[in-house]
């Protein structure tokens, strides 16, 4: 599948949302490579139809709804997914359900330790598409608990979302 991931995902968003029930069934299963290639094909969909669009929204709604159903490499790879969704300036600003959507489930997530530093990426992300003010005191509790994560990679991303401009500007930090 990995080596073939970019061809498989553009054929995939070529069918269109017939596929989807089965990529998000894919994100169930524990393989992490499997997931991964669900991740690359619904990025393929939300390059396709552009972040601002109905469709690629909706998808964001239903992959929130259905998180914790996921096997934890899908759980991973959906926060993955969303962090790459944010990262397009079409995304922005996010409209207010999408930010109460990821920000739910970042509360949620990030409480797992096998997904804090995904989920610190996340965060990092959405700080910078939503109202300013908006999630910064959560994710200033996020980015302490990630500081003193015992892995790195959590450590590191808790100080890439203290490092975005709505937690600068917060003076208690």
């Amino acid at each position: 599948y990995q080596d073939n991931r970019d061809g498989l995902s553009r054929r995939l968003a070529a069918v269109d949302e017939a596929a989807l029930p089965r990529l998000l069934l894919g994100l169930h299963n524990p393989d992490a490579v499997v997931c991964a290639n669900m991740q690359a094909a619904l990025g393929a969909f939300t390059k396709k139809w552009g972040p601002g669009s109905p469709r690629s929204q909706q998808l964001i709604v239903q992959l929130c709804e259905e998180f914790d159903q996921f096997s934890p490499a899908g759980r991973e790879k959906t926060l993955l997914f969303m962090t790459t969704y944010l990262q397009q300036e079409e995304s922005k600003p996010l409209p207010p359900n999408l930010a109460r959507g990821i920000g739910e489930l970042l509360l949620t997530a990030e409480r797992d330790d096998a997904l804090r530093g995904a989920s610190l990426l996340l965060a990092a992300e959405l700080v910078d598409c939503v109202q300013p003010g908006q999630w910064v005191d959560a994710c200033r509790e996020m980015a302490d608990r990630g500081l003193s994560d015992q892995q790195q990679g959590p450590r590191v991303a808790a100080l890439q979302l203290l490092l975005r401009e709505p937690m600068r500007k917060d003076k208690e930090l």
